[in-house]
């Protein structure tokens, strides 16, 4: 990603652009997208909360810590959605 570890801004820019495509679009497009990188391990929390808002039961095949960064990028994206919409 950014050669400065602690500069985390282009990462979180593309998280938020992933998980907001996913709900403007379907979580499958956003799938498509991430699942064309050529390395996914910075992006791994992003695929689970991806695979989470296309299918509730993909959440119980996680470990509980994966469950937890899950469910909090899914709520983050809604509750951002939602804001826009209000």
């Amino acid at each position: 990603m950014a050669k400065n570890p602690q500069d985390t801004g282009l990462y979180d820019f593309a998280v938020e652009g992933l998980l907001q495509y996913a709900l403007l679009t379907t979580p499958a497009d956003a799938l498509a997208i991430l699942e064309q990188q050529t390395s996914l391990t910075p992006f791994e929390p992003v695929l689970d909360a991806l695979r989470v808002l296309q299918d509730r039961d993909h959440l119980h095949k996680l470990a509980p810590e994966r469950q937890t960064v899950a469910l909090r990028l899914v709520e983050r994206a809604r509750s951002k959605a939602a804001k826009r919409v209000s």
